[in-house]
């Protein structure tokens, strides 16, 4: 300021100053003897807010307080801590780092070498603290390289993550999923099988899977297209970047048509009966009525079951000759239609499966 000589900084804790200018007795005084233009306040709390005001000084005097400023101190930015790495993936030549992202991060240097040394070459850089996996440039073939993570910001760069390990694999050709609509596959990848149970009203020669594979890998029939399976199992074929294939045997089984089933053998399979006054085509459950709930029991040489409505898992165990294994509860279910599947399943675990639809009113 013009005509001044030196400065008086005032300053006191926004709780305790509620008028615009300070109260003398409550704020803290510090006089600058220069007329620098600038001064570090020390020995505050961080995270804390405090009220600034200055005054002007020359011989003649000193001038009012200056309307404040409210500022809160903040610690000083240290360099952010290791990110915890976890298992990288190989997609085919390429490797998929993943870590935990760091909040006091504002990027990250990814580090892969074929030994736990330092590498030679720069790292993959990484902009953004949020970010949380990278995918390395292309690496050589059938080879385990070692990769660990930095995170860093404008403070520094955090000590290494731990080291993990990853092969390339050009050669990998893996169905990791197999699904029909809601029904997901069963994968038996020793055996190279598939089998997915779905609704009886399944059109076998309209079937269109989703399949999802290990990477850089293809599989034929492709995923999304039309596959008939009425005439029984189909081999699908996973081809992997090298070229190099392996042929899984795909079974599509329907669930049992709609009729309630009480009784199973394994001569005789399944075979009907009522529910008390109820009987195998007439189903009906009334809301707020006596005939408001339905007890089913299953009879037979099973040694387990399950049963859902509207393909949602609502029980299963072990036979019970003393408690219903199904309990149908109108107050549970919508208006409307709905469908009963039972499985279940012989002493070498093969599901058997029926299923009845009724209405709720």
């Amino acid at each position: 300021m013009e005509h001044a000589t030196a400065y008086e900084v005032w300053y006191a804790l926004a709780s305790d100053s509620e008028s615009p200018a300070p109260d003398p007795n409550r704020a803290k005084q510090y006089v600058e003897a220069t007329s620098a233009l600038n001064l570090v306040i020390t020995d505050l709390e961080n995270e804390t807010f405090y009220y600034v005001w200055i005054k002007a000084k020359n011989p003649g005097g000193t001038s009012d307080f200056s309307e404040p400023v409210k500022e809160s101190p903040k610690a000083p930015l240290a360099p952010p801590p290791s990110p915890e790495i976890q298992d990288p993936q190989p997609e085919g030549t390429f490797i998929r780092v993943k870590w935990t992202a760091i909040p006091q991060a504002d990027g990250y240097e990814v580090y892969y070498i074929g030994g736990n040394a330092l590498p030679g070459t720069p790292p993959v850089q990484v902009e953004g603290g949020g970010i949380d996996s990278v995918l390395t440039p292309e690496l050589a073939d059938d080879t385990t390289y070692y990769v660990w993570v930095r995170a860093r910001n404008t403070a520094g760069i955090s000590t290494d993550s731990g080291v993990k390990s990853c092969t390339t694999n050009k050669g990998e050709k893996v169905i990791r999923t197999f699904s029909i609509g809601t029904a997901q596959g069963i994968i038996d990848e020793a055996a190279k099988t598939i089998h997915v149970l779905v609704p009886f009203t399944t059109n076998l020669a309209q079937i269109t899977p989703v399949i999802t594979l290990s990477s850089g890998a293809t599989v034929s029939p492709a995923s999304e297209s039309v596959v008939d399976f009425s005439g029984g199992p189909v081999n699908f074929t996973v081809t992997a970047q090298n070229g190099t294939t392996k042929v899984y045997t795909v079974t599509v089984t329907k669930k049992g048509q709609a009729s309630l089933t009480l009784a199973w053998d394994a001569d005789q399979g399944f075979t009907d009966s009522g529910i008390g006054a109820f009987t195998v085509e007439d189903v009906v459950l009334v809301k707020g009525g006596t005939d408001s709930t339905a007890d089913i029991d299953l009879k037979g040489s099973f040694t387990a079951y399950e049963w859902y409505v509207d393909n949602g898992l609502k029980g299963r165990g072990t036979p019970d000759a003393d408690t219903p294994e199904v309990h149908l509860d109108a107050q549970a279910y919508l208006v409307g239609f709905h469908q009963l599947d039972l499985i279940v399943y012989d002493a070498a675990g093969i599901p058997y499966a029926k299923g009845l639809r009724f209405e709720v009113k």
